[in-house]
């Protein structure tokens, strides 16, 4: 089933087809030598307060990115470039969702459904061989998902109170956004795939707050309005 925002169908993922890996799509043709690692995103803001001459603070995670893999070969044969080359072609570039055997611990592997990253991929040719490195970025096709135990509005409650005395928070961002026309379904957004409560927030949400800043939102008790900027990726034109 297709997500929504609004009224608008977003496009989903295109997978390839005629493979071995998951759900059908196709494996990645080549393996992993040693030296694999894998990436993952996970920014962090600072929360400085006004006590202690402001040299006391409070860290904040801002969830947890896609695993972003590490693919690197420092000797790659002709044979193995032309079979990585047409690979690539096939999938259309970082356009379909392939198979990828992960490397385990245990010297065991594991699929997961991945895309390139970049565009175009590149080789450095040698001699007799050639080298190559690229990186392959995490399709999450399921959230996870949390209930709601309570809902406190700009002040937080005794047990909110408390749990924000430790020392690191992660934090997952959620827009709601209602349209003035009442034919159109309310909008939930946010930074990655997630239930929270009835409803799924879409990946959307791309910056909160201004660019190079630490601070997310900021507030006073003087009565005046709040500011907060968001920034929100539209690559295949749903919103306008």
């Amino acid at each position: 089933m297709s997500d929504t925002i609004g009224r608008i169908t977003v496009p989903g993922v295109a997978m390839s087809t005629g493979g071995t890996g998951i759900s059908g799509t196709q494996v990645f043709p080549l393996k992993t030598h040693f030296g694999f690692g894998f990436a993952v995103n996970q920014p962090v803001v600072v929360h400085r307060f006004g006590t202690l001459d402001a040299k006391q603070e409070q860290r904040y995670a801002v969830g947890t990115g896609a695993r972003t893999f590490q693919f690197k070969r420092a000797v790659i044969r002709k044979t193995e470039v032309d079979q990585l080359r047409a690979f690539w072609e096939s999938m259309q570039g970082p356009w379909m969702a392939f198979s990828y055997n992960v490397p385990n611990a245990d010297n065991t592997t594991s699929q997961v459904l991945v895309m390139f990253e970049q565009v175009p991929i590149s080789f450095q040719q040698m001699v007799n061989a050639a080298q190559v490195g690229l990186n392959l970025i995490e399709v999450v096709t399921v959230g996870p998902t949390y209930a709601i135990s309570e809902t406190c509005t700009r002040f937080p409650s005794s047990a909110l109170s408390t749990a924000l005395l430790a020392e690191v928070q992660q934090i997952i961002p959620l827009v709601h956004v209602k349209v003035r026309e009442s034919a159109v379904p309310d909008i939930y957004l946010s930074d990655r795939r997630v239930t929270v409560g009835a409803h799924t927030y879409l990946p959307r949400l791309t910056g909160i707050g201004e660019s190079g800043s630490d601070v997310l939102i900021s507030q006073d008790i003087k009565g005046a309005s709040d500011n907060v900027r968001f920034s929100f990726g539209n690559g295949d034109r749903v919103m306008t």
